[in-house]
């Protein structure tokens, strides 16, 4: 398992469940494109007001998942 180098709290501003796509605002106010490709895939829908978790590795980010969730778990789906 690749061990994420950077993760980030950011609660979802927007979400398209159609495209599984959306965006985050960290606490700073920073705003992140969620891309549907990142989005961990056991997770069916996020709320605008949803606690997400988003994760980077040296490649990018990595994962979009919810932040309830520890570190490390992904959801099957």
């Amino acid at each position: 398992m690749i061990r994420p180098t950077r993760t980030v709290q950011a609660t979802v501003r927007r979400f398209d469940p159609a495209g599984r796509a959306g965006q985050a605002i960290d606490d700073t106010g920073v705003v992140y494109d969620l891309p549907a490709d990142r989005l961990d895939p056991a997770v069916r829908h996020l709320r605008p007001g949803q606690r997400v978790r988003l994760e980077w590795t040296a490649q990018g980010l990595t994962l979009v998942t919810i932040a309830t969730l520890p570190a490390g778990v992904r959801l099957e789906p």
